[in-house]
């Protein structure tokens, strides 16, 4: 039988990855598989070559969620920072919707950065689905920083608002006139998986607006299920590239081995308030969401429904003809 310090030491081991070099490009990053409450350790005294540290994390699996992870650093000389890694975009011709979405370069860039105001200070983050989805960290450090850094892994669920029911056909989501944020905005099937070309940065002529603003407009066909929006601040990273229609089309994605992540950019928060419309064949609803924290995502729950009167009209034919079938015999 083990001793309680022993045990204790097991469990202390079980939990933390250590950096191994080298590991200071994407190619080399080390691979670790993570739970909530691991964490991994290294030491980076620099931003450059060998000082750069490279790590490939991918989350254990979990119940069909919405889920929002962190890395936060911390170390006892506090000064190091964590990014998260993905590619530019090369982007789509531009033109109205159905048409092509942009593809990824193959260029590493930054898609996110951790900042020293927020609270905690120097945590990435971004969202998943329970799928062990995986992003690329990098963290590096300055001359003062010789303390070892820790990276823990933290893990909330996240329960999406419900906006009601809609009718199936055209919808347009919008958050034009609702807010001075620049926005971003896609869609979600019931499975959680983000729907190809259903994304919005900025809205455009060609998606039915005027190309003015930098806030979003999404129009769209829907057929009858349950839907997921996912809106916040410029910047959103996906594996998807820009659908044609979008007014602006070369931000960051993430890698094709990174699918199903997603994350926003912005690091700063804000009071403004976000308002924001579905407009369907039943005609226009409005809603209205707070201020977005940093790197935050807001989740809504949608349905799509055929109206009741259809319903109705669908259930009293049915009925009409079993009652004309009864009395043929």
């Amino acid at each position: 039988m083990l001793s309680s310090s022993v045990a204790m030491a097991a469990l202390i081991a079980s939990a933390q990855y250590m950096e191994s070099e080298p590991n200071d490009s994407r190619a080399q990053a080390n691979y670790f598989f993570m739970s909530p409450g691991e964490w991994i350790e290294g030491t980076s005294t620099g931003s450059t070559g060998s000082e750069l540290d490279y790590f490939r994390v991918q989350t254990v699996s979990a119940a069909p969620a919405i889920y929002r992870y962190r890395l936060i650093l911390t170390s006892d000389t506090a000064g190091h920072t964590g990014e998260i890694r993905g590619q530019g975009q090369t982007a789509a011709t531009p033109g109205p919707w159905p048409g092509p979405v942009g593809t990824g370069s193959g260029v590493e860039g930054l898609v996110q950065r951790s900042s020293t105001t927020t609270n905690p200070p120097r945590f990435v983050q971004w969202y998943g689905f329970g799928r062990q989805e995986q992003i690329y960290y990098r963290v590096f450090g300055t001359s003062s920083t010789t303390a070892p850094y820790r990276a823990t892994l933290e893990r909330l669920e996240i329960i999406p608002t419900d906006l009601g029911i809609f009718q199936p056909g055209t919808i347009a989501i919008s958050t034009i006139g609702g807010t001075t944020l620049n926005t971003e905005l896609w869609i979600y099937d019931a499975g959680f998986n983000a729907i190809p070309g259903y994304g919005n940065d900025d809205e455009s002529a060609d998606g039915g607006g005027t190309g003015a603003t930098t806030q979003s407009l999404l129009v769209r066909q829907y057929a009858p299920g349950v839907y997921y929006l996912a809106l916040t601040r410029f910047s959103m990273a996906n594996e998807h590239g820009s659908p044609c229609d979008d007014d602006f089309r070369t931000g960051a994605m993430l890698f094709p081995e990174n699918a199903g992540a997603v994350l926003s950019s912005a690091a700063t928060s804000s009071p403004t308030a976000i308002g924001f419309t579905f407009t369907d064949s039943a005609g226009v609803h409005n809603f209205s969401a707070s201020g977005i924290g940093p790197y935050e995502i807001l989740w809504y729950r949608f349905e799509v429904v055929p109206e009741p009167s259809s319903l109705l009209a669908l259930v009293a034919g049915a009925v009409g003809l079993l009652g004309i079938r009864h009395r043929s015999r």
